[in-house]
């Protein structure tokens, strides 16, 4: 599900994980050019850049923890179509968190360089693992860093040899977070280094991918806080692309923010979640361009 790109520097590694069980809806919509999308036109001419299309989608997010004592817990989350289960240790040498991730569902097209003749769609599955150690090494600081494994399946891939997509993806990220004041605001600052191998069938599919996230979020009070995130990444893939006659290589930056109000109306527990972001992907062919902007309206409860 596309939806979840935008939201992967929000929901999975620049903040450290919360243990607060929650229930999270909402609504939001995405304007995309993604020619690599299933939303996008089911028949094409040409190979060139993608248009624009529009989407309304339901959100539903959840965390439900469980202390087992007082260093150890197990707990299951769910973000935009993503299930984790998994577990949380604290020792005095720092915190462990690992377990396993599945998508609910996702699908791709069959083959997306088909032109005039109708794409068809098909399944998508992606089952890993993950683990993350943290620890903080002064009062007003989190360090944390994580790896990522995952099995890519494409249930049916009509692409030849070289260009087969099924896949082991590696990423390995490290999260620095620095806590300060100003005029008695609390602030975090946070950073994310990450680095993923994408190592397909077919090595004209296959690509190395490195990032840099660099933001912050600030408390203006008890019942408002806004957070500001910047990232920039550099997409190279390993070998020639027959159907756009280049070795595909892409540069990517976004920036995204989340402003949360917290017990709305004085209604205990609950806060009102506003996101928006972008994301522009710039290749040296035009069939890889992507643009992709959001915005989410949620409300949540924790319990």
């Amino acid at each position: 599900m596309k939806k979840r790109l935008l939201f992967s520097l929000m929901v999975c590694s620049l903040y450290a994980s919360e243990q607060t069980n929650y229930i999270e809806l909402g609504f939001g919509q995405l304007k995309e050019k993604d020619n690599f999308s299933v939303e996008s036109d089911k028949s094409i001419s040409s190979l060139g850049k993608a248009d624009s299309e529009t989407l309304y989608f339901p959100y539903v997010g959840f965390n439900f923890n469980y202390n087992l004592n007082e260093t150890s817990s197990i707990y299951v989350n769910s973000q935009l179509g993503d299930f984790s289960l998994g577990s949380n240790i604290k020792t005095p040498h720092g915190s462990f968190d690992f377990g396993f991730t599945t998508n609910f569902y996702d699908e791709a097209w069959e083959n997306p360089y088909l032109t005039n003749e109708k794409r068809e769609k098909t399944k998508v599955k992606k089952n890993g693992t993950y683990f993350t150690y943290g620890k903080s090494f002064f009062a007003s600081h989190e360090f944390s860093i994580t790896h990522k494994y995952k099995e890519v399946d494409y249930d049916k891939d009509t692409l030849t040899k070289k260009l087969k997509r099924d896949a082991k993806e590696h990423t390995i990220s490290v999260d620095n977070n620095f806590s300060s004041n100003i005029k008695n605001l609390p602030i975090t600052y946070l950073t994310n280094v990450a680095y993923k191998i994408y190592d397909a069938d077919g090595k004209a599919s296959s690509y190395k991918k490195a990032s840099f996230a660099i933001g912050a979020n600030l408390q203006i009070n008890k019942r408002f806080d806004l957070t500001l995130l910047n990232s920039f990444a550099r997409k190279d893939y390993e070998e020639h692309n027959s159907f756009v006659d280049k070795k595909v290589s892409s540069d990517i930056y976004g920036f995204m923010s989340t402003f949360k109000w917290n017990e709305p109306l004085n209604y205990k527990n609950t806060y009102l979640s506003f996101q928006n972001g972008y994301i522009k992907e710039e290749a040296n062919a035009n069939f890889f361009d992507k643009e992709k902007k959001f915005a989410l309206v949620s409300i949540g409860y924790k319990f």
